[in-house]
């Protein structure tokens, strides 16, 4: 069965610099809830607060990036109901550092298929060498 993408963690930094992230994933995205995820703004809540329930979550893969992601439960004017009603994209690729926009900047939404994000992730990491 498929897996859609639902939650976007950052986890730290690994020794050679790279971001790591958690993506939580889900079969069926529209039973996914957290009890704070109408708190507005999101951002204000602690960090186990924000995320989802664990029994509406169906797996977890980790992913490295050489990019830096904003995620939308760390914003400070929506709440994570607008994330699931695709308001505000789930993550998206931070620009803050970079001199010039990108040709291809990565946004992820809720509830995209897990193969999609694959497939957005190699297409980023493919231009980011460039």
């Amino acid at each position: 069965m498929e897996e859609f993408v639902v939650y976007v963690d950052y986890i730290g930094k690994d020794g050679t610099g790279l971001h790591i992230y958690e993506l939580y994933l889900a079969k069926d995205p529209s039973l996914v809830f957290g009890d704070y995820w109408n708190v507005l703004p999101i951002g204000q809540c602690s960090k186990d607060q924000k995320k989802p329930h664990e029994s509406t979550i169906d797996n977890k893969i980790e992913i490295r990036l050489p990019i830096l992601l904003k995620l939308a439960q760390n914003n400070n004017s929506l709440s994570m109901t607008d994330v699931t009603d695709n308001i505000l994209a789930l993550c998206w690729e931070d620009l803050s550092y970079y001199e010039e926009y990108p040709e291809y900047r990565l946004v992820l939404n809720y509830g995209e298929s897990i193969e999609s994000v694959k497939d957005k992730l190699n297409k980023k990491l493919e231009s980011y060498g460039k």
